[in-house]
């Protein structure tokens, strides 16, 4: 006759699975799916009459799969190292990505430096990589009296990307800059092997592109 503390295993079992694959999070996924397997088995080990050994056994697979896992994850992260300049982007901007998603994204790109009154973009042309202002300042000219002007922290290129458009504008340094560049077609390439960087990033990309409704 199962009693109000089987229920609750059960019960809590069952939750811990919903959360699991609730999460975004791949190691939290298997985590939690740790926990509720083991809550499973031992529901099937206590309450049924005799013990149900292959559901015992089916759970303690999981429970050996994903901790095998984990072990690789965690020894993946270890080998993760960025310098002071990524940190500061990651954490500023890209947090939302885990470590192993910025670490393939920012190995795609590469650190350029430009000095004043250089040429990014230039109106209705094709668009074919991505800036990121790490140091610096570049102006949009959207028309003869119409400027806007983007410092740290702001991308380049991310609407042509976002949308498949030309330039729609020229943008121009206005004092040496210290940037991240990504081509397009490298990017497109990436997000083809990696849908859910490509979905993690255009997150990204949206956020940036309606603070600058505010410019």
């Amino acid at each position: 006759m199962e009693s109000w503390p089987s229920y609750l295993l059960f019960a809590s079992a069952f939750g811990l699975s919903v959360a699991a694959f609730s999460s975004s999070s791949i190691i939290v996924l298997r985590t939690l799916t740790i926990v509720s397997s083991i809550c499973y088995a031992f529901y099937y080990f206590i309450f049924p009459a005799d013990p149900l050994w292959l559901d015992i056994m089916t759970e303690c697979i999981l429970i050996i799969i994903n901790g095998v896992m984990l072990i690789y994850l965690y020894a993946r992260h270890q080998k993760i190292s960025f310098n002071k300049e990524e940190k500061e982007i990651y954490q500023a901007i890209f947090s939302s990505l885990t470590p192993f998603q910025f670490f393939k994204l920012i190995k795609s790109a590469k650190w350029v430096n430009f000095a004043k009154n250089i040429k990014l973009l230039s109106k209705d042309s094709v668009v074919e990589s991505i800036y990121f202002i790490y140091n610096g300042k570049a102006k949009v000219v959207l028309g003869p009296h119409r400027e806007v002007e983007l410092s740290d922290g702001y991308f380049i290129g991310e609407r042509s990307f976002s949308l498949g458009q030309r330039a729609n504008a020229d943008v121009i340094t206005t004092q040496p800059s210290k940037m991240l560049r990504w081509s397009q077609e490298e990017l497109k390439d990436l997000f083809s092997r990696n849908p859910q960087l490509e979905r993690s990033f255009k997150n990204v990309i949206s956020q940036d592109m309606a603070k600058k409704l505010n410019l």
